[in-house]
């Protein structure tokens, strides 16, 4: 984990700008892109759905129509035999009855009334010759009390036709048959209404699975045997349903089929899925015109925004570097009301009263406060940067973009803060600051969430040991975190990858000529000692052992620390280490047993 956060680190670019653009392009990019093609793949598959959804619902509706046209052809048959049972006609009453039945549904191309022993008494067709059915199937089949339909045949004409039969019964007693032909040249027109692109094809079979309705009537003349083969393992005998298949020329198709049950037929429509599923691949290029559009106007944004987000840091950073080296000529135009706005404003009037300052011969204290300020803005810009080179590894981590979203913008004011109070390290400014109770606890936890990052990239482990007694001290928040701060990262800084800082609160009492209690704050590290022929001379301002220090950390503390009437010293530790002892007043007036706490590596 370790060495792939150092590749990580060396793979990022070291602009704040840069590193903020590859954060949102990852942080963008990769969802719109996850995005794009869960929506695109979820509509397709609604698309296809639909479309089989609609092809099922075509050929219901087909076979719910061919089924009536032919159920009330056999309606009216039937109601016809009932009224010659029932009439007792003659053979002129039930001529007129038939050909009006022919008449009103030409689905019947001849009707004839047969009696008992087979002979036609009369038909439809008038003066036509009159046949003996005797030996006829519909006419044995309708003579046992059932309707007879036969099977599909064609014509001289080659119009397809069925034979209808049904028995005349007269109180109970079958007296003879009323048998007609029907013309199915209708169920043909219902299929060639079917037509839906290129390659779709309607057909109806048969019990037999014959073909007898098909656009190409070629097909139901010559009667293929292979036609439908591949078609009919995926259908499901007395359902309506659909499917994508693969036929046996191994095409892509999608069927649609459905039963009608009278007839013991089915009708299946098919079509190329290539086809059917075409303007998908319309949809298809939209959505990626769509992409790569969202792309592009995503990066020119990322961009934008990640200088728009990095150039006033980089405008601070060079105002500080310039005014570090005596250049107070710094301004920063004001157009923003946010924290970097109230930022720029105060570094504007920090430039202001260094201007004036200088103008009154105080180069000093200008140089020593300029220094001062260039210093806290590293450590905290260091801090910052440090959230900046984490968040693209991190940035799924709910807790780390809580911290992030809370440190910055508190480093931000606190930067702001630390500009107003930029005289602050001359002891006169120091003796005038706001004091108040505070817990030392809670002001070291806070410190430790500022400096976690920072050991967590040399993989240093902190371990606290809190006073249960929670001491107290009057002081001011901020200087006080200030000077923690400095030695604590003073400390981070000395100690080697893998090593550990130890920082503890003591509540003690002391007996001189009165009874004291005061506050001991312990940063214990683990790095290589001090020159004892050097150790006096840490605190001295300008001072720094560390090539790009300033050598102003430690000296604030100590004037900080001073000003709180406390007092701060450093010893090396045996065999290693050295450890920073701050000691101020508490408003504790008894001691006890600390408890250890420790943040793992």
């Amino acid at each position: 984990m370790k060495s792939f956060y150092l590749k990580l680190r060396n793979f990022m670019p070291r602009r704040i700008w840069s590193q903020i653009f590859i954060v949102l392009i990852i942080a963008v990019i990769v969802p719109l892109s996850l995005l794009g093609f869960l929506l695109t793949s979820t509509s397709q598959e609604a698309v296809k759905v639909s479309v089989l959804r609609d092809y099922k619902q075509i050929a219901t509706q087909a076979t719910g129509e061919i089924s009536q046209h032919i159920l009330g052809a056999r309606q009216a048959l039937s109601v016809t035999a009932s009224i010659l049972g029932t009439l007792h006609a003659d053979r002129w009453r039930q001529e007129t009855t038939i050909v009006e039945l022919a008449l009103k549904y030409p689905i019947f191309t001849r009707i004839a009334s047969i009696d008992k022993s087979g002979l036609e008494i009369t038909t439809s067709q008038l003066g036509a010759p009159l046949q003996n059915r005797a030996g006829d199937v519909p006419f044995i089949e309708a003579m046992k009390g059932v309707e007879y339909l036969s099977a599909v045949i064609l014509a001289d004409n080659y119009i397809p036709q069925m034979t209808m039969a049904v028995p005349i019964k007269r109180l109970g007693k079958i007296q003879g048959v009323l048998l007609a032909n029907l013309n199915l040249r209708t169920v043909w027109d219902i299929v060639d209404k079917l037509r839906f692109g290129q390659t779709g094809e309607a057909v109806i079979i048969d019990q037999t699975d014959r073909v007898i309705a098909h656009q190409d009537k070629k097909l139901v003349l010559n009667n293929p045997k292979n036609y439908i083969d591949g078609f009919l393992k995926y259908i499901q005998p007395g359902v309506s349903g659909s499917a994508e298949i693969v036929d046996n020329s191994n095409r892509g198709v999608i069927i649609a089929y459905a039963p009608i049950t009278d007839l013991n037929w089915k009708l299946i429509i098919f079509q190329k899925q290539e086809e059917a599923y075409s303007f998908l691949k319309k949809m298809q290029y939209q959505s990626q015109i769509i992409f790569i559009f969202s792309l592009v106007i995503t990066i020119f944004i990322s961009i934008f925004l990640a200088r728009w987000m990095s150039q006033p840091l980089n405008k601070i950073i060079q105002g500080t570097q310039k005014i570090a080296q005596g250049d107070f000529s710094q301004f920063l135009r004001v157009q923003r009301r946010d924290e970097i706005g109230k930022l720029f404003f105060s570094f504007n009037r920090m430039t202001r009263r260094l201007r004036e300052a200088r103008k009154v011969e105080k180069l000093s204290i200008i140089g020593k406060a300029a220094a001062a300020i260039a210093h806290e803005l590293k450590n905290s810009l260091v801090l910052v940067n440090t959230f900046i080179e984490l968040l693209p590894k991190r940035h799924k981590d709910q807790k780390f973009i809580k911290e992030f979203f809370q440190t910055v913008p508190q480093e931000l004011e606190s930067w702001n803060t630390m500009l107003k109070n930029m005289m602050s390290i001359n002891p006169p400014e120091l003796e005038n600051i706001p004091f108040s109770e505070l817990s030392i606890n809670v002001i070291v936890k806070n410190i430790i969430t500022l400096v976690q990052m920072k050991a967590d990239q040399k993989d240093i482990a902190i371990k606290l040991s809190f006073d249960e007694a929670n001491p107290v001290v009057q002081c001011n928040e901020e200087k006080i975190r200030h000077a923690i701060l400095n030695i604590m990262t003073n400390a981070l800084d000395a100690t080697p990858y893998g090593g550990e800082v130890e920082i503890q609160t003591k509540c003690i009492l002391r007996c001189q000529d009165r009874l004291e209690s005061k506050v001991e704050i312990v940063i214990i590290n683990s790095g290589q000692h001090i020159d004892e022929s050097k150790i006096d001379k840490i605190f001295e301002p300008f001072y720094t052992t560390k090539g790009g220090g300033f050598g102003l950390g430690l000296a604030i503390s100590m004037e900080i620390v001073k000003a709180h009437m406390g007092t701060i010293t450093v010893v090396n530790q045996f065999p290693q280490g050295v450890v920073f002892t701050i000691i101020l007043p508490s408003k504790n007036v008894s001691a006890s047993t600390p408890s250890k706490t420790k943040f793992n590596k």
